[in-house]
């Protein structure tokens, strides 16, 4: 009684929650923060929402406690309630009542103002569009990757590499909003059912809701700029395509330093790389072992009766049009002229330098117009895969592949 008489004399009065000693005339207690009215009831907290975590946290805070970012500095504080007394957000609107553009709040906000934040929540519509926002910018590095680079996935993989963390930290967010630990992320990793469950929780509705946008400038320059440089690397690629395949063939199938990439590559994808459409040639059939054979056998003599040096007419009597293209196409080096001579390296093993003779070993057919040549190339063994079929009522070679080349170097 003394105590509070005494209190009363020096105007002070004690906190009825922390028991602190506070001026008599205080609103709010400086050491517990809780709001008091004059006989030392609480008063109600007008409460409003983080517009970047979705808590709700007690209006006119600088900084919210749960995600610890700047909230009246550019959001309105003056969230309304509903007739529920419920707070009504002011998220996606900016300090001057304006609103938030598509890119800024679907793709900067939650990616790059967000890097490393595992914290707070993320409403289900603004976490697909930022996922539908994220594809669309990393399109123009796919595009660069296809026009610029011969072995793709350079620029893309940069790309992923740089929105790795926030890439987990939003699908991390979206899982606080449906009241689920992060920790649920992991379900991914589950072969076959994981993703499933991971993708059905990340489309349930949540808690929060997502904020008033519209289209600005900004958008309109951005989406421009993804347009046009998306668009100039396709058609940078396509025009380039043929060059970049015969890199990744070279990379990835050649084991023969002196084998051609046409060798190693079956026919039908020879066909397309060099852009000839033609399956068979033109009124072609199978022609018959024995005069296949003979024709085979003849061809090589001519050939290696001139060290390996063949004329275009002498081709041309033993090629349909559809491998003489294929000869042509696989021609790698400079020439002169409108078009590139054959290359009759094809015919072997594309040895330069070895032991021995080079000569025609035997000719087993196959079946189906198809025959198998065994040739010693400079003491290399090679086995060649030939097609023959009926061109002008005469069997004629429609295609060649090396199959297999062992070196003998001793």
């Amino acid at each position: 009684m003394e105590e509070n008489i005494e209190n009363s004399t020096k105007g002070t009065k004690r906190c009825p929650y922390c028991g602190e000693e506070i001026l008599a005339v205080a609103k709010k207690c400086k050491y517990c923060g809780e709001w008091l009215d004059g006989d030392g009831a609480t008063r109600q907290k007008k409460m409003t929402t983080c517009p970047t975590c979705g808590e709700n946290i007690e209006e006119g805070m600088e900084v919210c406690p749960y995600c610890h970012e700047k909230v009246c500095d550019k959001i309105v504080c003056t969230d309304s309630v509903d007739g529920g007394g419920n707070a009504v957000s002011n998220l996606g609107t900016d300090s001057k009542g304006g609103v938030d553009g598509l890119f800024k709040y679907y793709y900067f906000d939650v990616f790059f103002r967000h890097y490393a934040d595992f914290n707070g929540k993320l409403p289900l519509k603004r976490f697909w569009m930022a996922y539908l926002f994220n594809v669309l910018c990393m399109l123009p590095f796919v595009c660069l990757d296809f026009a610029l680079i011969d072995y793709p996935l350079v620029f893309t993989n940069i790309y992923c590499l740089a929105l790795l963390v926030p890439s987990i930290a939003f699908v991390v967010r979206r899982l606080h909003d449906i009241g689920k630990s992060g920790w649920y992320y992991l379900l991914g990793l589950i072969p076959l059912v994981g993703p499933i469950i991971l993708l059905v929780l990340l489309c349930k509705s949540g808690e929060e809701q997502t904020g008033r946008t519209r289209v600005v400038v900004k958008d309109y320059i951005l989406f421009a700029v993804i347009g046009v440089v998306a668009l100039v690397s396709i058609i940078i690629g396509i025009a380039t395509f043929g060059g970049k395949m015969k890199s990744v063939e070279t990379l990835f199938g050649g084991t023969n330093p002196y084998t051609s990439v046409s060798e190693i590559m079956s026919p039908d994808s020879e066909s397309m790389a060099s852009g000839d459409g033609e399956a068979t040639s033109d009124g072609g059939s199978d022609a018959s072992d024995t005069d296949a054979v003979s024709m085979l056998e003849e061809f090589y003599r001519l050939y290696w009766g001139k060290d390996g040096s063949i004329t275009d007419d002498e081709v041309e009597a033993y090629c349909t049009t559809r491998l003489q293209k294929k000869l042509r196409n696989a021609y790698e080096y400079y020439y002169e002229g409108d078009q590139p001579p054959y290359n009759t390296v094809l015919f072997r093993s594309g040895a330069q330098d070895g032991v021995g003779e080079s000569k025609l070993v035997n000719v087993e057919s196959m079946g189906g117009g198809e025959y198998k040549v065994n040739l010693l190339d400079m003491g290399h063994e090679c086995e060649m895969r030939i097609k023959v079929v009926n061109e002008d009522d005469r069997p004629m070679m429609d295609d060649v592949e090396c199959v297999s080349i062992n070196e003998h170097w001793q």
